[in-house]
């Protein structure tokens, strides 16, 4: 009765059989606790880096027709992986010579300005508290509140100061503008 119950999904197959849709990718789970969750920049030749550098590959060849320019990384629960997948996702796709930026739209808990270890002082929140300060200009972008990585081609827009109301953020039309600009800096811009 327990295994008749259990719809956990074992293989990837199971996803493309039972949904009809194709799995882009699999990466496998690596303890990222001794200072490798960005371990495509760390240990580029680990088969968890491979992992990624497919992912990005199936994304391409996903998006022939209609190239992809936004992509958002969610999950239903808290420690998922999403910091992990967002940025290691970022780093492949910038080595492979696109210019990305990165946006921590987790105004809770936010993680990737660790991830980068860049300062969260200016950030996206701060876009809807005093856009007309931070407004990123497309000379000026760096010097506002998306910062350059230590990986070539790659950006971090982090969360800024944690607001009282993040989802109402999220969903407002200013949101839509931020994502706007960045799209025009940007060949890919991930969430």
């Amino acid at each position: 009765l327990i295994e008749f119950l259990d719809d956990s999904l074992r293989d990837p197959q199971e996803i493309t059989r039972k949904w009809g849709i194709p799995v882009l990718g699999m990466i496998v789970t690596f303890d990222p606790d001794n200072g490798n969750e960005l371990i495509t920049e760390k240990e580029p030749r680990s088969p968890v880096s491979e992992a990624f550098r497919s992912l990005r590959t199936n994304l391409q060849f996903a998006s022939v027709t209609s190239p992809l320019h936004t992509l958002l990384v969610t999950s239903p629960s808290p420690k998922d992986g999403k910091t992990t997948v967002a940025g290691n996702l970022a780093c492949v796709l910038a080595q492979a010579g696109r210019k990305v930026a990165v946006v921590d739209s987790d105004l809770r808990h936010p993680r990737l300005h660790k991830l980068f270890q860049l300062s969260n002082r200016f950030g996206l929140s701060d876009q809807f508290i005093r856009p007309q300060e931070y407004l990123i200009r497309p000379q000026e972008y760096l010097n506002g509140t998306v910062q350059p990585t230590e990986v070539k081609n790659l950006y971090l827009l982090s969360s800024g100061s944690l607001p009282p109301n993040p989802s109402e953020l999220i969903s407002s039309q200013r949101m839509g503008e931020i994502i706007q600009t960045l799209e025009s800096h940007f060949e890919v811009v991930i969430i």
